[in-house]
C-alpha cells in the first residue's frame, strides 16, 4: 500500500521540521510525536479513500500538523495561528486536487471548514475563556478534512470532542490535578475528536 508510505513520510517530515525549528514541546517529545503522527497518517490513509498521491499527502500533512499543534498547546496553552493556517492551506490544497469521495469533495470541504469555524466561534463567545482564539484558527484545518468526506461529520466531531473533553477534565478536577478555574488546553480534544470521526467516516465510505 504505497499510499500509507507517502502519508506517513509526509507526517514525519512535518514533525521533524517542527522539531528542527525548536517549536515549543516538539523537540522534547519528538519520538512520541513522530510515532503519533505516523500512526495517525497511516490510519487515515488506509480508512479514507479514494487513494491518490494528493490524498495521501493531505492526510500526512494533517497528521503532522495536528501532532505539532497538540504538542505546542500542551506546552504553552496556545495554538499559533500561523501554524494552524499553514496546515489548513496545505491540507485543503492537496485535497483540492484529490479524487472526491462518493459523498464529499471540494465544495463540502469548504462547507466543513466554515461549519467548524462557525461552531468554534460560537463556543469561544459563550465559553468565557474555556476556548480561545487559537482554537478558532485550528478549526478550518479540522473542518476541511471532515467536510471533504461529509460536512455533517463536523457536528459529530464536536459532539465527540465535547464528551471526551468533559469526561477528561472532570476526571482531572476530581483527582485534584487541576482546579475548576484552571485553563485546560482544548486543542488536543478537538484533534482527537476529529481523528476518531475521520477514521469512522472513512470506514463508512
Amino acid at each position: 500500500m504505497w499510499w500509507v508510505l507517502v502519508s506517513t513520510s509526509a507526517a514525519l517530515l512535518v514533525v521533524s521540521l517542527a522539531a528542527l525549528l525548536s517549536l515549543p514541546g516538539t523537540r522534547r517529545h519528538v519520538i512520541w510525536l513522530l510515532m503519533g503522527a505516523a500512526v495517525g497518517a497511516a490510519a487515515l490513509s488506509v480508512t479514507v479513500g479514494p487513494h491518490s498521491w494528493t490524498t495521501s499527502l493531505a492526510w500526512g500533512a494533517f497528521a503532522g500538523f495536528s501532532a505539532t499543534l497538540v504538542a505546542i498547546d500542551l506546552a504553552t496553552r496556545t495554538l499559533p495561528r500561523e501554524i494552524s493556517l499553514l496546515g489548513f492551506v496545505l491540507v485543503a490544497g492537496f485535497l483540492l486536487f484529490s479524487p472526491a469521495p462518493s459523498s464529499g469533495g471540494v465544495l463540502t470541504m469548504l462547507v466543513g471548514a466554515v461549519m467548524m469555524t462557525a461552531i468554534t466561534a460560537l463556543l469561544v463567545f459563550i465559553s468565557r475563556g474555556a476556548l480561545g482564539v487559537g482554537d478558532l484558527f485550528l478549526s478550518p484545518m479540522l473542518g476541511a478534512a471532515l467536510g471533504w468526506i461529509d460536512p455533517w461529520l463536523v457536528v459529530v466531531a464536536w459532539l465527540v470532542t465535547a464528551v471526551t473533553g468533559g469526561v477528561v477534565i472532570a476526571g482531572l478536577i476530581v483527582s485534584r490535578r487541576v482546579s475548576a478555574r484552571s485553563k485546560v488546553p482544548y486543542g488536543p480534544f478537538m484533534v482527537a475528536g476529529t481523528f476518531a470521526v475521520l477514521a469512522l467516516g472513512g470506514w463508512r465510505i
